[in-house]
């Protein structure tokens, strides 16, 4: 059973990454602009 999750894991843990990066950088973009207005 193990060996069939890994191919999903390895799938949802890209997603994660993916999502992970893009929120970090909207959160890094937001903290740059608020201190100009």
């Amino acid at each position: 059973v193990f060996s069939n999750v890994v191919p999903e894991f390895g799938t949802i843990a890209m997603m994660i990454l993916a999502v992970a990066i893009i929120s970090i950088v909207a959160v890094t973009a937001k903290l740059r602009v608020i201190p100009r207005f």
